[in-house]
């Protein structure tokens, strides 16, 4: 093998290595971000168990215990269309159990609209964390 095709080889593979941090590093960022807002969410909401909060696949059961609903209505989640359909409902009523307007769970929604969905984006986490960690 030519000397310069090993330099274009290692360089694919610094560049796939480096992408592949990166990816991990993007996973791992979302998963602790969920798992530590659920955590705060179901303790301010005195649900129970608090350790499915940290559980991934788990974590799709505790979101509709913390709405008021049973546990089982969590393999929902796994139903295409239907999950987003009830997370928004989940969350609209979680939202209304900590005393904050429903309405403000459907601001991710806006995220689809072309050249706004940012600000959307921004607004629906900046409400979501105000909902998780401030007391009204």
């Amino acid at each position: 093998m030519p000397y310069e095709q090993m330099l274009g080889a290692a360089g694919l593979a610094g560049f796939a290595a480096v992408a592949g941090a990166v990816i991990l590093g993007s996973f791992l960022v979302s998963y602790l971000f969920i798992a530590v807002t659920f955590y705060f969410l179901a303790k301010k909401l005195k649900t129970e168990p608090l350790w499915l909060a940290w559980v991934p696949i788990a974590q799709f059961f505790l979101l509709p215990i913390m709405a008021g609903k049973h546990w089982a209505w969590g393999f929902i989640m796994f139903v295409p269309l239907a999950n987003i359909i009830f997370m928004y409902i989940w969350l609209w009523l979680v939202y209304e159990k900590r005393k904050y307007p429903g309405w403000w769970a459907l601001f991710s929604l806006g995220a689809y609209i072309p050249f706004v969905g940012f600000v959307f984006s921004i607004l629906a986490l900046v409400l979501y964390l105000l909902v998780v960690f401030k007391d009204k």
